[in-house]
């Protein structure tokens, strides 16, 4: 839990359009659906965490290939859809948000927490 909160206190302290606080909040945007699923939420509400998730990717995806990580966030949002969709029933917790979190853990370090800089125009 520690691990978390550092990454709360961090993610609150970069710059909003720096890759770092873009990855961050994706990451965040696709845990949620780890906690929906143990939580039971459905209908609705369980609709709006997924598709959270999968409008986070876009985001991602535009940043540098040395830094993004797109494809880790799309797994898990096909597999959210899958579970919103009815394709899953067990209430535990993807193992993609686990992996997602690895990954995030792993990349923090690397990515800039202000954005790069950009031309006039």
């Amino acid at each position: 839990m520690g691990r978390f909160v550092v990454f709360i206190i961090v993610l609150a302290s970069c710059v909003p359009d720096s890759p770092r606080a873009i990855v961050g909040r994706a990451w965040e945007a696709c845990v949620r659906f780890g906690e929906a699923v143990g939580t039971r939420v459905n209908g609705a509400r369980l609709d709006a965490v997924v598709s959270a998730c999968r409008r986070a990717i876009p985001t991602v995806a535009a940043l540098s290939t040395a830094i993004r990580y797109d494809k880790i966030l799309r797994d898990t949002a096909m597999e959210a859809g899958d579970y919103a969709a009815g394709k899953r029933f067990e209430y535990e917790i993807p193992s993609e948000i686990t992996e997602i979190t690895k990954e995030y853990f792993d990349r923090w370090q690397r990515l800039p927490p202000v954005p790069a800089e950009r031309e006039t125009p």
